[in-house]
């Protein structure tokens, strides 16, 4: 009984520490999981970049000369607020002031 639970250990240990090694597919064995392009197995001397600049999706592709070039598709906007509506404004209202009581002194007469 004894050694037929330590052939067992034995065997699920080493399974374990296989499982790793038998998942990853390698890149020198014919595998292309990172597509040409994206710097793994089938790469060509070009690598590309995907994001979103607000509502337009841009693709940058690097030469291996260390040049670029972008590639944008726009999309409208998914979402069109209708226009704000007309607010009445009042026409300012005109003040008229009050007259003004005005005093003038006598003038000075020098002789």
């Amino acid at each position: 009984m004894k050694k037929s639970a330590s052939r067992l250990a034995v065997a699920l240990l080493g399974l374990v520490l296989a499982a790793p090694v038998l998942a990853d597919p390698g890149h020198g064995r014919g595998h292309d999981h990172d597509g040409p392009g994206r710097g793994g197995p089938g790469w060509k001397g070009e690598r590309v970049e995907v994001f979103w600049d607000g509502h337009c999706k841009v693709e940058r592709h690097w030469r291996h000369n260390g040049k670029f070039y972008d590639e944008r598709r726009c999309q409208g906007p998914r979402y069109v607020s209708p226009p704000p509506q007309p607010v009445y404004q009042a026409p300012p209202a005109v003040v008229v002031p009050a007259p003004a009581v005005v005093i003038q002194p006598p003038p000075i007469i020098i002789k």
